[in-house]
């Protein structure tokens, strides 16, 4: 089952590819279809250099401080630890879900649209793919970030 997913889709392909975090394998796989209607995913794909770019991409970290084979074993959180470690301004947090345990919630700024949104699967298995904040997902990122005011301010470094 896949805990949190990342879109790796690139612009020019004609196919959508996400990457799919299974908490239980502790491992990233593929999951990829044709574009068009009607389609279906095939699943549980060794990821390609290409596709963990992507990762890289989502979670802003610079591709000399991980490799690709350490990449494709690590967490979201961990991802997120990685770039706490190599960024003054922290633009991205983790957490696991705070009702089930079971999968992630990531929060990440968006500078070019000055907004927090968030990223994850939900307990009913529906998806947030960069949606705003609800009021409590705000006070859940103020208490990641450590602030009792304004938590969706822009981050700092």
């Amino acid at each position: 089952m896949t805990d949190f997913r990342v879109d790796a889709t690139l612009a020019e392909a004609n196919y959508e590819c996400e990457l799919d975090w299974d908490e239980n394998k502790k491992a990233w796989s593929v999951s990829e279809r044709k574009a068009g209607f009607g389609k279906r995913w095939i699943q549980n794909l060794d990821p390609s250099p290409d596709d963990l770019e992507a990762l890289l991409h989502f979670f802003r970290i610079d591709l000399k401080k991980v490799s690709f084979q350490v990449l494709s074993l690590l967490s979201p959180a961990e991802l997120v630890l990685i770039h706490h470690h190599t960024n003054q301004a922290l633009s991205i947090y983790a957490i696991p879900c705070e009702d089930c345990g079971k999968h992630w919630h990531v929060f990440r700024w968006e500078e070019n649209r000055n907004i927090w949104l968030i990223y994850g699967r939900n307990c009913d298995f529906s998806w947030k793919r960069g949606d705003i904040l609800s009021e409590h997902e705000i006070d859940i990122l103020g208490r990641l970030r450590g602030f009792t005011e304004n938590p969706t301010r822009p981050p700092s470094g």
